[in-house]
């Protein structure tokens, strides 16, 4: 389920978890609402925020050359595509893994459940091969 502080899911222990990949701390109301999620103060969760933002971790990807397809919207403000999407590709292009990583920006898309998400053609492109050479012997 999405908010404003990005996806929540439920965790091993049945806690929730929030993706705070994109949550900007700079609105204290956000800090003080998810803190609470990871039984972090809101100084101790500001403080320690790149520990839960996926997008720091991107580089042992890259260096374990996966390959991966993104599809973002350009007025996503929830999970921007600037600290988030073009970070993660340029992370792997720096890695050397540049040619591992499509990024596919929809125009006018913001962060929802727009169908073209799903239909975007390097996304099925994507997914039909790694299908195709998980099925090869």
């Amino acid at each position: 389920m999405g908010n404003q502080l990005g996806y929540r899911s439920s965790g091993a222990s049945g806690r929730d978890h929030w993706d705070l990949s994109g949550v900007r701390f700079s609105n204290l109301s956000r800090v003080k609402n998810a803190a609470p999620a990871y039984e972090l103060t809101p100084v101790e969760l500001e403080a320690r925020a790149g520990e839960f933002n996926p997008i720091e971790r991107v580089s042992i990807l890259a260096k374990s050359r996966i390959p991966v397809v993104l599809v973002h919207g350009d007025t996503d403000t929830v999970v921007p595509l600037l600290e988030n999407s073009s970070r993660f590709v340029q992370i792997y292009e720096d890695a050397g893994s540049g040619a591992l990583v499509r990024l596919t920006v929809l125009e006018n898309q913001g962060h929802n459940l727009f169908e073209g998400f799903f239909q975007a053609r390097e996304l099925v492109e994507f997914a039909i091969d790694r299908a195709r050479s998980a099925a090869s012997p």
